[in-house]
């Protein structure tokens, strides 16, 4: 703590009291341990809160997690879980918004991906296309080829497009 109060770790010329300054050389800076008995869904977070009402009043807005997958002595699996508060709430939600597994798959409105991208609900593609007719949008499935150069190809392809105003439709190519 210097003397304008400011916190730094790991520096001696932290520059704002509403920063946490960390510097440490290597890859490790911060860590954040929770001593609770091993158990699923227990770990090290984050709460990040902020002033509601102008009155100091506190709440917490989100919570960034890593949360053990098991109650097993010495498996050290864990997701990383996004948490996020809705007005009717004082707390970060008991439900994950956003989940990363153990094995990368990422789910949005799921807890339990199985899929390097799972959505729980409906899932809306925009584009920022200024174009008054044409292709605007595009989902590839495609294939990853790892010999002769490392090049991928495509299997197929839904395709949307604008005939202008608000008419348009979806095309489907096969590889």
């Amino acid at each position: 703590i210097n003397t304008s109060g400011n916190i730094g770790i790991g520096t001696t010329t932290p520059d704002s009291v509403s920063k946490l300054n960390i510097s440490k050389a290597g890859k490790d800076a911060l860590y954040v341990d929770d001593t609770t008995a091993f158990a699923a869904g227990v770990g090290g977070s984050i709460i990040l809160r902020g002033n509601y009402r102008g009155l100091g009043d506190m709440v917490s807005g989100a919570r960034i997690a890593a949360e053990k997958t098991n109650s097993t002595e010495g498996n050290y699996s864990y997701n990383l879980a996004f948490y996020t508060t809705n007005h009717a709430g004082s707390n970060p939600s008991t439900s994950p918004s956003l989940l990363i597994n153990n094995t990368g798959n990422v789910g949005i409105g799921t807890t339990v991906p199985g899929e390097k991208l799972e959505v729980g609900g409906n899932l809306r593609i925009n584009t920022n296309s200024t174009a008054s007719s044409g292709e605007i949008n595009k989902i590839v499935f495609g294939k990853a080829h790892t010999s002769g150069g490392g090049y991928a190809y495509s299997l197929g392809e839904i395709r949307s497009f604008t005939n202008g105003g608000y008419s348009g439709g979806l095309n489907f190519y096969t590889g």
